[in-house]
């Protein structure tokens, strides 16, 4: 499969995907090959099956469950497909690679499946309200700043930028995105997510529910 293609046709899944848990990992070989890695805990079997089913054309081995990391994951194969995605997601380090979020990404994260992928990894429903979180943990606060303007330039979806505690090694802040009820952000992004996930990643609708009147 050639790489335009498979840029045009995955990107909204990968996008979402690698925005949330999933890591592309490059080889140190100098082919530049990458491969993607998605792992979950074994209560989410169905969505790691239904991840799988997307990209099984690029994978010769189905999930398994990993007893010592306790995660049920499985690998695509090495391929210069993902080396796009790579490139879009991560920045060199002294030691490694670290996941980042670019300006850039305005003009890939754009199709609501992207967001329901994103929210299915990351986010949470808050039970007291109609309101929900998404775990950015792993940003700094300008990258964050980003993701707020792609959701409301993009989606025209408001969100709030909130302190969440801070790392155990370097007592780093951390922060995630807020979407309130209060002025419409969990309801607009709810109406654009609900129709893929209800259709496609029924197992995970439960972080949709609306908060249960008395």
């Amino acid at each position: 499969m050639g790489s335009l293609f498979f840029h045009m046709q995955a990107n909204t899944f990968l996008i979402g995907t690698i925005l949330g848990d999933g890591h592309v990992q490059k080889t140190q070989s100098k082919t530049q090959k990458c491969r993607l890695r998605i792992a979950h805990s074994l209560d989410q079997r169905d969505y790691v099956d239904w991840k799988y089913s997307q990209v099984k054309n690029l994978c010769t081995s189905s999930p398994k469950y990993d007893e010592k990391k306790q995660s049920y994951q499985f690998y695509t194969d090495y391929s210069l497909d993902l080396q796009f995605y790579h490139d879009l997601f991560y920045e060199k380090t002294q030691t490694s690679y670290r996941k980042v979020i670019r300006p850039e990404l305005k003009d890939y994260l754009v199709d609501p499946i992207s967001l329901a992928v994103w929210y299915c990894d990351d986010g949470s429903k808050r039970s007291d309200c109609d309101a929900c979180r998404i775990a950015t943990h792993n940003f700094n606060l300008e990258e964050i700043k980003i993701l707020q303007e792609i959701l409301k330039s993009n989606f025209e979806i408001p969100s709030h930028i909130v302190k969440a505690g801070r790392s155990k090694k370097g007592n780093n802040q951390w922060y995630v995105l807020s979407l309130s009820a209060r002025d419409g952000g969990f309801h607009e992004f709810r109406k654009l997510v609900l129709p893929y996930v209800e259709l496609t990643i029924p197992s995970m609708m439960y972080k949709l529910e609306l908060k249960k009147t008395p």
